[in-house]
């Protein structure tokens, strides 16, 4: 995700920021839906059923707007090769994500998936030659130290599925590279077809052969599933189209208070006082990522 280096003449704070805090409330619904459904099925099963749904919304909601031809403007773009490696990254990802879920409290899932943007950053030094600097250096290290004090390392905190979750991190920390890249050249709603088209037709032998049979009562949890990721793509997408980045990426922080809720909704416990040191730490580090952006960009602007 990149910031535009001119004034957005749609620009709407308030708006945007609004925009991001219910994208990550949806987020975080879709989590807790998966949490229930992949203890029943099989997480590529989950993960497909929930990604074919959103992209069937999406296409009927261009379709209405645009009509039947104006569906083929969700796959142009000239820059296919990435997309379909954004979109690689994000299935296997989310698979590794919802394989996870049942086993690791939200709260905790949460903490870990936040080390994403600071992977993301660490790695647009490397690939896209932006400057680190010490400070921002100095926040990287803030937020691993997070990470580590929220996974415990030993038999009581660090598990396989931590493991699994902290390499969905790195998956999504590499798209979102990939999206740093894109977003300036490709339409939203193509940055939204792609990652569930993608997962769609990645996923579909695998899930074939071990595909479970849905219950009656199960069809609602995975229609609202497929329903909030849709919703939460589109609220995104409009979250950054009508506000700079420093102020819609510190809304995803607040799905540690959704998860927080939707873990005690769900299960009735509490998170435990290393994740929530942790989520401080790693917030506190990607807000002083986010400023120095910002500080940035206000040096860049004309006068």
């Amino acid at each position: 995700m990149t910031a535009a280096k001119h004034p957005n003449p749609r620009s709407q704070p308030l708006f945007g920021m609004a925009c991001g805090v219910l994208a990550f409330m949806c987020y975080s619904v879709q989590d807790a839906l998966v949490s229930l459904m992949a203890k029943v099925y099989p997480a590529a099963q989950v993960t497909w059923v929930d990604c074919a749904l959103a992209l069937a919304l999406l296409l009927g909601a261009v379709a209405l707007r645009k009509g039947v031809k104006g569906v083929r403007t969700v796959f142009h773009t000239r820059h296919l090769w990435a997309h379909l490696l954004r979109g690689t990254f994000f299935a296997v990802g989310a698979v590794m994500a919802f394989t996870a879920l049942p086993h690791v409290p939200l709260p905790n899932m949460y903490v870990i998936i936040f080390l994403s943007p600071l992977l993301g950053a660490s790695l647009s030094g490397i690939f896209l030659k932006e400057p680190v600097g010490v400070l921002n250096f100095a926040a990287l290290l803030i937020g691993f130290a997070g990470v580590f004090v929220a996974m415990r390392p030993g038999a009581e905190g660090f598990n396989m599925y931590a493991l699994l979750i902290l390499g969905a991190a790195c998956l999504f920390s590499v798209n979102a590279l990939l999206n740093r890249f894109l977003a300036q050249r490709d339409h939203a709603v193509v940055m939204i077809y792609y990652p569930m088209a993608v997962a769609v037709g990645l996923l579909v032998f695998p899930v074939l052969q071990g595909w479970k049979p849905i219950a009656s009562q199960d069809i609602w949890y995975f229609a609202a599933m497929g329903m909030a990721l849709a919703v939460a793509f589109f609220l995104n997408a409009n979250a950054f189209k009508r506000a700079p980045i420093y102020l819609v990426a510190p809304t995803q922080f607040l799905q540690f208070f959704w998860g927080t809720l939707a873990q005690f909704l769900l299960y009735k416990t509490w998170p435990t006082h290393h994740a929530i040191i942790g989520a401080v730490l790693i917030i506190l580090s990607n807000l002083l990522i986010l400023y120095l952006q910002y500080r940035a960009q206000r040096k860049e602007a004309p006068p």
